[in-house]
């Protein structure tokens, strides 16, 4: 047994010694059996792995066999694959929150499913304004609920190198980059991702931007999932 099992189930390999697969992945009185082909069949449906502490978590799993002398040794290769999970999830809520939605109910389901699927407190939509260097809030989920729009200036703000086309992703520090916002400082935020929103023919009509309160686990999740958004509302 390799270190693997320690950074994946909290066990010390040596505590594994001898005992049965079943500890670890509770599926495996299925892996015995053999499949058409020879060798062992994997169980039918998704496996589930299982922590030290009893947490369940999807497992992918890969099995082989070496025949020995008198035996044959099974060689199992696993991966925690929560996070694919995770952003499979995320992107069916949003896909599903916003599907039927137009006009400012669909900013509004946007911003509402952007905040649950990334476990944001805040997400808003933005559109400019005649006046450079501010934009106006046309959707605000703040604090479990929508707020009501305002407007202010981006000066200081992450938002205004989003405004200049780009995606920006902080995933964390971002009040120490940003020691001006006064957004980053109101949400409390220490991360961002904001993505501009472009009209056909490459105009910047405003942005949709989350922030967040505690570095993002999965920072690119987060990216993909505003680039989705940006093309559903633009």
């Amino acid at each position: 047994v390799n270190g693997a099992p320690q950074r994946l189930l909290g066990w010390d390999g040596r505590d594994l010694v001898g005992r049965k697969l079943a500890l670890l992945v509770p599926q495996a009185s299925e892996l015995g059996r053999e499949s058409a082909g020879g060798g062992s069949a994997m169980p039918e449906g998704e496996i589930h792995g299982l922590r030290r502490d009893g947490i369940a978590f999807p497992l992918g799993m890969a099995l082989s066999e070496v025949r020995e002398q008198n035996a044959i040794r099974r060689i199992a290769l696993m991966r925690d694959l929560s996070r694919e999970r995770r952003a499979e999830r995320a992107m069916s809520g949003f896909i599903a929150g916003t599907s039927k939605a137009t006009g400012i109910a669909l900013l509004h389901a946007a911003t509402a499913s952007l905040a649950q699927a990334l476990g944001a407190r805040h997400v808003l939509v933005a559109e400019t304004t005649d006046t450079p260097g501010t934009v106006r809030i046309v959707s605000l989920w703040s604090g479990g609920t929508h707020q009501a729009g305002r407007c202010y200036d981006t000066a200081g703000e992450p938002c205004a190198e989003v405004l200049g086309q780009r995606l920006r992703c902080f995933p964390s520090g971002l009040r120490e980059q940003y020691p001006r916002s006064r957004l980053a400082a109101e949400f409390q935020a220490e991360a961002y991702v904001g993505h501009p929103l472009q009209a056909a023919d490459g105009r910047v009509l405003g942005l949709v931007a989350l922030y967040a309160g505690a570095p993002l686990e999965q920072p690119e999740l987060a990216a993909s999932l505003l680039s989705l958004a940006a093309s559903r509302i633009s």
